[in-house]
């Protein structure tokens, strides 16, 4: 079938609706040869769109092979609309494709955005969960570094033996207790407690003992050793305090 963007329309060549008559086009093609004949017009389209008028009109000027030209104008006319049909359901599917990618590569984009934007935001929850272990870490550390301490003086008149273990099963009721720091030749040592709340207990019932000992709390403030209620002291400053009562 030949292409229906290659058929000639006679009737558009001589000016005419596909709906003239015989006489229409008769008088079109006497209008439209006075105009493109070589005799009367000198110019270069002249000859070419005068010998179109003629074809056209040789096509159209007998009714018997206008009948036949009119049915085959017909289904060329219904050929172009259907061609038109299907280029405008082709551009409709092309722009429905379009559409759908660009879709697809926005969606895509916002994942791809979304799944950046919750790894940083899981990046950032790793680092704050890390510095909070760190911290808890620390806390727990400085913790485990303090120490709950009592200074134990006993009186001279106190009959009981003052050794490391016999002072501990004395306190030892009080709570936990990490270490005894006896201070040779001065009467006095230190009970190093786990707790603060063991300090507290033996300082209300220091009382108790007040005929063997006289019972002291002790503090670390700015590094220097004094008296407190229920504070606490470092091994490492207990040794001082020792060495500085041995001197």
């Amino acid at each position: 079938m030949q292409n229906a963007n290659s058929f000639v329309n006679h009737y558009e060549i001589l000016g005419l609706p596909n709906s003239a008559t015989i006489e229409q086009i008769e008088k079109a093609h006497r209008y439209q040869a006075r105009i493109y004949h070589p005799d009367k017009n000198s110019s270069k389209e002249a000859r070419g769109k005068f010998e179109e008028i003629q074809s056209s009109y040789e096509a159209l000027k007998d009714p018997t092979r206008k009948k036949a030209y009119d049915n085959i104008l017909a289904a060329k006319l219904e050929d172009i609309k259907r061609y038109e049909r299907q280029d405008k359901a082709k551009r409709k599917m092309a722009e429905d494709l379009l559409r759908r990618e660009e879709e697809s590569t926005k969606s895509k984009i916002k994942e791809q955005q979304k799944a950046y934007r919750d790894q940083y935001e899981a990046k950032i929850a790793r680092m704050k969960q890390v510095e909070e272990l760190i911290a808890e870490s620390r806390q727990s550390q400085k913790k485990s570094n303090q120490h709950f301490t009592v200074l134990i003086k006993w009186r001279h008149k106190s009959k009981l033996l003052h050794t490391k273990e016999n002072l501990k099963q004395i306190f030892i009721q009080y709570g936990r207790i990490d270490d005894i720091v006896p201070v040779e030749g001065k009467h006095r040592a230190f009970v190093v407690f786990a707790h603060r709340e063991s300090v507290s207990k033996l300082l209300e019932d220091k009382e108790k003992f007040a005929e063997d000992f006289k019972i002291k709390a002790m503090k670390e403030a700015d590094g220097n050793a004094s008296q407190g209620a229920g504070c606490f002291l470092s091994t490492d400053v207990i040794n001082k305090i020792r060495m500085a009562d041995e001197k």
